[in-house]
């Protein structure tokens, strides 16, 4: 079966709403963490963690949009 033919349950749409919802709470307050933070080498640690934080929430989101009721084609 081709991995496109397949939809989420409400189960799983749900958790992955709540995943999402906690990777942009992550990436929010690591946007906040930043602010405050003077040392070089931990803003590049950061920088690095919100990047992958965007990533993350992008690939799910993408995931969702694919597998969401009514999306498919």
């Amino acid at each position: 079966m081709p991995e496109t033919e397949f939809l989420l349950t409400p189960h799983e749409t749900l958790e992955l709403h709540e995943l999402l919802g906690n990777r942009i709470t992550m990436l929010k307050k690591l946007n906040v963490s930043k602010a405050n933070v003077r040392n070089s080498a931990l803003t590049g640690f950061i920088n690095d963690a919100i990047d992958r934080k965007t990533v993350e929430i992008r690939e799910i989101q993408d995931f969702l949009d694919k597998r969401s009721p009514g999306t498919m084609q």
